[in-house]
Order: structure tokens, then C-alpha cells, then sequence
């Protein structure tokens, strides 16, 4: 019983001694926030750390802190000897509660020691642990509040004296460039995640699926500036024009012309043949596996392989070593007869010709992905003309953006995108020099070149003339050639902003 008295007088001023330390942690902990916060905010004055918001800083700072702070004044320990230390000092009792705290520490204890654990005890009942350790402000507590109210002030003023500190609102995204970033994850890079997916096989397009997936991230992150995510969309146009030409598909179709006309030499694989002279690889590889060397004769056996063998010099410059073998080996079995070893060939030949004919469609797909992508393209240069102005040019002066209306003044102003940048400085060393001559005997030529400049000549030929030559040719080209539809429509803007006035009623006409 003195023992359980003795210990919870001792745990009650445990208590409240821990709960003191916290407040005092705490408010060490808001002391040292508070000069991290106001060094980062004077540091950031001369440019040495990058223009933070201050209220943040602060705020970030106390976090941290309170949080260390209570970590440490929580964790530290507080044991039962300091507890009656404290009790012994304040009610003056000689060290009878740390002596008693010894004595029950004991395994056993004679007489003497009960009787004075019991003396402790009647002592320790007594104690009031408000008494022993009261609440009190830290020492340090009116210089906290001090450093806090200081860098409060701070973080007010500093927009004003740090001007700089006032961070640019973000670009807003352009709609333009959203529409396509969606449009491209959509129809260009799951399409063709989906088609690696199905193709495991084929390096290549592994590879360009990576590669699309990073620039499309890419593209997310610029849909604010038009001119980026252009850079972006011609980088997703490099790296699949790269994939389409390591195919080298126009090689490997000469060679299966040259297998074709060797096929022809015999009636059994006439069929093989001809579906691969129409480039049907999907049915030219079917009949492959199915062809029997067994049906021709010893005759067109000989042909088949003679053919085979010239075409083998072919494939060895361009670099088809894999294809080369097993056309090799396909031409040493027929002529020496051996119709299984041939059927195999014919089959490994024939994954071959498969493939050909995958990557033919998957190069197909891709040229109208590329169209998609050039429409993209073009729908940002629309949006960048609006938005993408000179930074420099702020009262409107010295404006050189397009216009989209018709104009008298042809050929003075400028179209499309202005060049950016400062003029070239022209300043230079000038001398001006009078040469003479010596004048001789004989007849003198003279010519007289005058020349006004400033003045504005009209041409000879009537622009309305010069502008519909100009658009038929212009139409003629784009039903003929393979234009890209984005560039297509990038033509057609053209000549509607130089359309010359009055001329909107003839063409309706």
C-alpha cells in the first residue's frame, strides 16, 4: 500500500513535468522555425534562392517545427528519481522520497527501511503535484513571439519590397492543344500500345509504343504553349517516320519480287508466285506452307533453284542475311530432291513473308496516324498565331501577326510567324573616299542609273490576275499530290488571307 502511494505521487508530477518539457519543445521549435523562415525570405531579396511566397515559407516552417518539437519533448525520458528529486526540493524533506524510491527498489528491506518507506509514504499522500511542478512559460517564450511577429511583418511586406516575389499567374491551357493532346492518346498512342501488345515480336514497334508514351507525356505538360507542344508533335513525327523506314520494307518487297520470279519458274508454286508479285503476302505465306516439291519435276525443280540462287546476289547487298539462308538452303534442297527438308524452308520463308505483310499494314496504319498528327500540328499553329505573340510587344505597336482578312496592300506586310529576336547590328567602320582619274584620248561611255527609293511601284500584271493563276495551280496540286490533310488546310488559309477585296461575288458567281 506505501508503495502504490509513493508511486503515484510520483507518476502525477511525471506528468505534468513531461507536459512542461512539451511546451517548452514546442516553443523552441516555433523559435527556430521562425529564424529558418526569416533567413529564406532576406535570402531570397538579392536573388540567392529561388522567389517563394513567404507566407508559405513560414507556414512550412512551423510545421516542421512543431512537429520536431514535439518528437523531441515527448520522447525524451522523464524518469521517477527526477519526479522525487523535484518533491524532496519542494516540500523539504531531506531526501525521504528518493530515498524511499530506493528502498523499494530492493528485493527485500528490514525493518528500519519498511519504517521509513512508510514514513515516505505518509509524506508522498500529501504531495500536490500542481504545487511541485505548476505550469509556467517557457523561458524563451517573449523572444518567440517577438521572431514570430517579425517574420510575420516580413512576409507581409516582402511583395512590396521584393516585387520579384510576386509570382506570374500560370498559363491557362489552350484548347486547341487539349483537343489534340486527346486526340493523339487516343488514336495514335494506344493504338499502337495495343498493337505491340498483339506483336510482341516485332521490335520496332515495342520500341516507337516507349517512345510515343513519353512524348505524349510531354505533350500533357505543354498544352499551355502552343509552340512546344509543336516541338513535341515533330518529335513524335521524326520517331515514326524512323520506325516506318527501319522496316525496310521497300527492300524486302523487291526481294519477294525476285522469290516471285523464281516461284514462277515451276506450276505447283505458280499461285505462290502471283500472290506475291500483288504484294498479297498474307496468301502468298499460306500457300508457302502448303507447297510440295514432291508435284514439280526434276526439271522445275532445277529451274525453281537456279532462279533462287541469282536471287540470293540481291539480298546479299542489301544486307538480308537471315532471308538469304533460307532462300539458300530452299535452293540446294530442291535441286538436291529432298521435298521435307524444302517444305521446312518453304515454311520459315513463309513466317517471313507474314511478317512483310504485317508491317506493311502496320506502316499503312502509320502514314495515317502521320496525317492525324499534321492535323494536330496545324490546329496548334492556328491557336499560336493568337497566342503566341512577341512578349515585347505590349502596346500593339509594330504588329506583324497574320491577318486573316483581305488586303490592298499585298506583299507589304508579313504572313505567318514573325521572326523573333533582336536586329542585326549593322554598325560598321564607313570611309568615304573620292577616287579620280586620269582622262585620255578616245570616246567616253557614260550611263545614268537613278532610282526612287521609298516609292511605291505598282506591278504590271493586275493582282486579282496574279491571284487566281496562283490558287488553280495551287488547286491543281493539292487534287494530284499526297498532300498531308494539315498542310492542306494550312494552303487553303493562305490564299483566303490573301484573297484580294471584291473578289468573294466572282468566285460565287
Amino acid at each position: 500500500m506505501t508503495k502504490k502511494i509513493i508511486t503515484e505521487s510520483l507518476g502525477a508530477v511525471n506528468r505534468r513535468n513531461r507536459m512542461q518539457r512539451l511546451f517548452e519543445s514546442l516553443c523552441c521549435g516555433i523559435f527556430y522555425a521562425a529564424v529558418v523562415a526569416l533567413i529564406v525570405i532576406i535570402a531570397q531579396f538579392p536573388g540567392w534562392l529561388p522567389q517563394w511566397n513567404g507566407w508559405g515559407v513560414l507556414g512550412i516552417c512551423l510545421i516542421f517545427g512543431l512537429l520536431l518539437g514535439g518528437i523531441v519533448g515527448w520522447i525524451l525520458p522523464s524518469d521517477a528519481k527526477n519526479s522525487a528529486e523535484k518533491i524532496d526540493t519542494h516540500y523539504r524533506l531531506k531526501d525521504r522520497i528518493l530515498t524511499a524510491l530506493r528502498l523499494i527498489a530492493k528485493p527485500s528491506q528490514t525493518p528500519i527501511e519498511r519504517l521509513q518507506i512508510s514514513d515516505a509514504a505518509m509524506y508522498a499522500a500529501k504531495v500536490d503535484a500542481k504545487s511541485v511542478v505548476p505550469y509556467r512559460l517557457p523561458r524563451n517564450f517573449g523572444q518567440t513571439v517577438l521572431l514570430l511577429f517579425a517574420t510575420a511583418i516580413l512576409c507581409a511586406v516582402s511583395p512590396i519590397i521584393n516585387p520579384r516575389q510576386v509570382a506570374e499567374a500560370a498559363p491557362l491551357p489552350v484548347q486547341a492543344v487539349v483537343e489534340s493532346t486527346e486526340i493523339l492518346k487516343k488514336e495514335l498512342v494506344e493504338w499502337v500500345k495495343e498493337k505491340a501488345e498483339e506483336h510482341k515480336d516485332e521490335k520496332e514497334l515495342q520500341k516507337l509504343a516507349e517512345k510515343l508514351e513519353q512524348s505524349q507525356m510531354k505533350l500533357e505538360d505543354a498544352v499551355a504553349n502552343p509552340r512546344e507542344a509543336m516541338a513535341v508533335m515533330s518529335e513524335m513525327e521524326a520517331t515514326m517516320n524512323q520506325t516506318m523506314s527501319d522496316y525496310n520494307l521497300e527492300q524486302m518487297d523487291a526481294s519477294m519480287q525476285e522469290i516471285a520470279d523464281a516461284l514462277s519458274a515451276a506450276e505447283a508454286s505458280r499461285s505462290t508466285s502471283q500472290h506475291l508479285k500483288e504484294k498479297n503476302y498474307a496468301k502468298a505465306a499460306e500457300d508457302l506452307k502448303k507447297m510440295d516439291s514432291s508435284q514439280m519435276s526434276k526439271q522445275e525443280r532445277n529451274a525453281v533453284s537456279s532462279q533462287l540462287k541469282k536471287a540470293t546476289a540481291g539480298m546479299q547487298k542489301r544486307g538480308q542475311d537471315k532471308l538469304l539462308k533460307l532462300i539458300d538452303k530452299l535452293a540446294e534442297e530442291l535441286q538436291e530432291g529432298n521435298c521435307d527438308g524444302a517444305k521446312e524452308s518453304a515454311c520459315d520463308i513463309a513466317g517471313i513473308c507474314k511478317s512483310q505483310g504485317l508491317r506493311k499494314g502496320i506502316c499503312q496504319s502509320l502514314g495515317s496516324k502521320l496525317a492525324l498528327l499534321g492535323l494536330c500540328k496545324s490546329d496548334c499553329a492556328g491557336s499560336c498565331n493568337g497566342s503566341c505573340s512577341n512578349p515585347s510587344d505590349k502596346n500593339g505597336s509594330n504588329n506583324t501577326s497574320k491577318s486573316n482578312n483581305p488586303s490592298k496592300n499585298w506583299g507589304r506586310g508579313t504572313a505567318g510567324q514573325p521572326d523573333t529576336g533582336k536586329e542585326t547590328n549593322l554598325d560598321g567602320n564607313r570611309e568615304m573616299k573620292q577616287i579620280t582619274g586620269i582622262q585620255g584620248n578616245g570616246p567616253s561611255e557614260f550611263e545614268k542609273i537613278t532610282s526612287k527609293e521609298g516609292n511605291e511601284e505598282m506591278s504590271r500584271i493586275p493582282y486579282k490576275d496574279v491571284y487566281k493563276e496562283s490558287k488553280k495551280i495551287s488547286e491543281s496540286v493539292l487534287e494530284n499530290e499526297p498532300i498531308p490533310l494539315g498542310q492542306r488546310r494550312m494552303i487553303r488559309q493562305y490564299f483566303e488571307s490573301i484573297r484580294p477585296q471584291g473578289d468573294e461575288n466572282e468566285e460565287l458567281k
